[in-house]
């Protein structure tokens, strides 16, 4: 899978990449996504040269949001959206990453590219 697989779609919006768009969905719903949040890849392989377990990357399940939209599947992508909201904290700043398992925001804070994501 493509590294910046994600962000494609949502930069084209033309029918003849549906079929691809919808099939690179589900290739990331099946392979990325752990408790509800995309990661960015499989961090289990080592090939960064980072421990694995990092954080699910916001960003990320902001842009499933926005394929899920795209793609017509509107309810999976509000549900996903607002799921997203409910992670902000009091002054509604997101940070980099978050943390299923702990339940909290982890990484940098706040972050730009979670609010790209939201705001898109």
């Amino acid at each position: 899978m493509p590294r910046n697989a994600l962000a494609g779609p949502s930069c084209i919006s033309t029918t003849s990449v549906a079929a691809r768009t919808d099939t690179l969905s589900a290739a990331i719903e099946r392979e990325l996504i752990h408790d509800g949040f995309v990661h960015r890849y499989l961090t289990e392989s080592g090939v960064d040269g980072l421990p694995s377990g990092e954080g699910a990357f916001l960003a990320c399940t902001f842009w499933l949001a926005d394929n899920l939209a795209l793609l017509g599947r509107r309810d999976e992508a509000q549900e996903v959206f607002e799921h997203l909201l409910s992670l902000r904290n009091d002054v509604g700043l997101l940070s980099e990453e978050y943390d299923p398992q702990a339940r909290r925001l982890v990484g940098n804070f706040p972050q730009a590219f979670s609010h790209i994501g939201l705001v898109n």
